[in-house]
């Protein structure tokens, strides 16, 4: 028995992979190459940002619009770490459909890179403004993985 049986969800599966294979390779994209305790701790610090800095809580919904990259790996595992819930954007929509995803979902934050800033800034208030649906908060997380800044304006 291999003990992945015992377990209930993907957080759970990492931190075991974390305790069992640190040095383990987890990612390799490109030419990065990213160890399970690097992945763990990537996320974690981006975890605590987006609770400590952004005021993310259990239950609040992160949208993730990203390539198929360390950083969505990251980005996602951070989300969950968080207890928040992720909804993945895809990134073939054209603008209008991102606004509509973002307002429909009452996302709180957007997490995101440079390469689709043109797509989500300025990001379209289509819904009446006293509704509950407040724009997100957009982070952008750049290249490499571990670097990421907050954007306030």
């Amino acid at each position: 028995m291999s003990g992945i049986e015992n377990k209930t969800d993907l957080l759970e599966l990492l931190e075991d992979s974390c305790s069992k294979h640190s040095r383990r390779l987890a990612l390799r994209y490109k030419k990065q190459k990213i160890k399970y305790s690097v992945l763990n701790k990537r996320a974690s610090c981006l975890s605590l940002g987006l609770r400590f800095n952004l005021a993310l809580n259990p239950g609040d919904k992160v949208a993730l619009l990203l390539d198929n990259s360390p950083e969505y790996i990251i980005s996602l595992l951070a989300v969950l770490k968080a207890r928040a819930t992720a909804i993945p954007v895809n990134t073939f929509l054209k603008k209008e459909e991102i606004d509509y995803i973002l307002s429909d979902s009452q996302a709180k934050i957007l997490i995101t890179s440079t390469s689709f800033w043109n797509k989500i800034k300025p990001l379209d208030n289509n819904h009446d403004s006293s509704a509950n649906c407040p724009e997100p908060l957009v982070l952008l997380v750049d290249q490499p993985a571990q670097s990421c800044r907050f954007i306030d304006d």
